[in-house]
């Protein structure tokens, strides 16, 4: 994986499922964006050794950490989760065309 990337050429979509999109990867850390169509989710899960930040890079998303509850995040936003503190990702309904809802577009880093 190339030192030097630019992020637009790191956010690929999919009409069948969210996308995981590699920026940058070593032994200790990784960073990718995460590209969700509008309906699109991933599922709470946690992850046993690794704290996450993320930050919304376009359009806007529900987002639950821990026991907090949804809360939707715009560009610009950040959010953490601790390591084994569930998580979940959620894109906000609404029509593939408009820009403001293919959602969201975040970037996952792993420290």
């Amino acid at each position: 994986m190339s030192n030097f990337k630019k992020l637009a050429d790191a956010m690929s979509f999919s009409t069948e499922k969210m996308r995981k999109n590699g920026i940058f990867e070593t032994e200790r850390f990784f960073c990718d964006t995460y590209c969700f169509e509008p309906g699109q989710e991933q599922k709470p899960h946690t992850h046993a050794d690794e704290d996450k930040i993320y930050y919304v890079l376009e359009g806007r998303g529900s987002f639950s950490v821990g026991s907090e509850g949804a809360r939707t995040r715009r560009r610009g936003n950040r959010l953490g989760a601790g390591r084994a503190e569930p998580w979940r990702r959620q894109s906000q309904q609404g029509a593939p065309s408009d820009p403001g809802l293919r959602d969201p577009q975040t970037a996952s880093l792993k420290l």
